[in-house]
Formats: C-alpha cells, sequence, structure tokens
C-alpha cells in the first residue's frame, strides 16, 4: 500500500479546510450519502462522507480554478519527491482533466523555454449500460511506447482508472502510475496491483478525518462511525 507524502501539512491542512468550507467534502454520519457504486449496487450501505471535487462545468462542482490549481500543485511536489517515470499525463475523464491541465501548465512553466509536456485526452462515451471511458483520441504528439502518468481528482474501487488504463494500453502507450489527490481507501491499492499500477495519492480519508478531528470540525464519535464503514467496505 502507498504512503502519501504531503506537500506541507501546513499546506495540506488549510486546503482541507476549504474543501470543507466549499462543500467538496461534505460528513454526515446519520443520513449518508449515495455514491457512483449504488448504480450498480444499491443495497450497498451509504456512505458517511461525500467527495465532490469538480468544477462548475463539470457536473456543478464547487471547485474553482484556485482549487484545481493547488491540486495541480501538489501533484507537482509529489512528484518532484518522487521517482516515478513518465513521459506524458493523462486526466480520466472528466473529473481528473482539469488536474491534468493545471499539472502540465505548472510543469511546464518551471521547465527550459520550449519544453511541453504532451497531455492525452479520452473519450468518455455513453452505453446501454452507462458512461464507459473510450479511445485515446488526443496524444499530443506523444510516441507510441511511452509511459502515461494517469491522474484523477479520487478513487474508490478503481473501476474507471482500470477503463482509462485498458484504453491507453491499446493505445500502445504504457502506464504503470496512477496518483490521484484523494484515496477513499476502499480497495482500490490492492484492485490496481493486480493490473500491475501503483497507486499514489496525496491523501487519504484518514489523512482528512485527523485534519477534521483535530480542528474540531468532526467529533471522535463521527470518526469511530466512520471508521467502522471503512473497515466493512473495503
Amino acid at each position: 500500500m502507498n504512503n502519501p507524502v504531503h506537500a506541507g501539512q501546513e499546506k495540506l491542512s488549510h486546503f482541507a479546510r476549504r474543501l470543507l468550507s466549499i462543500g467538496a467534502v461534505k460528513i454526515d454520519t446519520k443520513m449518508g450519502f449515495k455514491l457512483k457504486l449504488h448504480q450498480t449496487n444499491p443495497t450497498a450501505p451509504l456512505s458517511p462522507y461525500y467527495f465532490n471535487l469538480r468544477i462548475a462545468n463539470n457536473k456543478g462542482g464547487p471547485l474553482t480554478y484556485t482549487e484545481v490549481n493547488d491540486v495541480g500543485s501538489f501533484f507537482y511536489e509529489y512528484l518532484k519527491e518522487h521517482a516515478i517515470e513518465y513521459q506524458g499525463i493523462a486526466g480520466v475523464p472528466r473529473a481528473g482533466e482539469p488536474f491534468a491541465k493545471a499539472l502540465q501548465e505548472i510543469v511546464c512553466h518551471g521547465s527550459p523555454e520550449g519544453y511541453s509536456l504532451p497531455l492525452l485526452t479520452l473519450e468518455k462515451e455513453e452505453g446501454e449500460t452507462g458512461r464507459k471511458i473510450g479511445k485515446v483520441i488526443k496524444t499530443q504528439d506523444l510516441p507510441r511506447g511511452s509511459r502515461v502518468l494517469l491522474l484523477d481528482d479520487l478513487i474508490t474501487r478503481a473501476d474507471s482508472k482500470k477503463e482509462a488504463v485498458d484504453q491507453l494500453r491499446n493505445a500502445e502507450f504504457e502506464v504503470t502510475d496512477i496518483l490521484v489527490f484523494l484515496d477513499r481507501e476502499q480497495g482500490a491499492t490492492a484492485e490496481l496491483k493486480k493490473s500491475g499500477i501503483t497507486l499514489h495519492s496525496i491523501a487519504t480519508v484518514s489523512s482528512l478525518l485527523k485534519i477534521y478531528e483535530d480542528e474540531h470540525f468532526i467529533t471522535p464519535q463521527d470518526v469511530a462511525k466512520i471508521r467502522v464503514y471503512m473497515a466493512t467496505n473495503q
């Protein structure tokens, strides 16, 4: 299991507080929230927390360019501290795309003039069983066989990530690592490992809970209920 390293604990704590204040993080241990998994498993327990890390033109998300750029900065700092090989990046459509673009801009800004980090784009198709990730439609001159780092906002059980990995591999790109802002800690690390993928995250539900409990945004009783949910929903 990966061990998230934060680009400054204070910076992460400040960002976590902002996510709570704008409604990107919601916690309700009494009523709970429905997740994407409830579309295929309606009897699954409701989640005591909900994360919406999307921008306004993506399902009315609460994030602005400021928060998106902050996530891009977290990604950039993480990649500077870890030996992850990649020649291009791709955001899981559509939630991951703004963060991939933000990272691309940060990397290119801090690199020698003329350097451009290739950013790949994948389709998102409407099928009979719902939305699914389609083929690579834009490669920005990245040669086939290059290694692509996949980026997304969060991860639960890795279904959409595996779809994206399959499409990138079908297009003859190599994928060995995925970087997300938040790991919900519900089995994605082990699931991706089966496909030869290492999961990296800036934060986990556990690390956010610690911040919110330490700063008295949630009670120890809330944390205990959430941990029971986490332990029984892997």
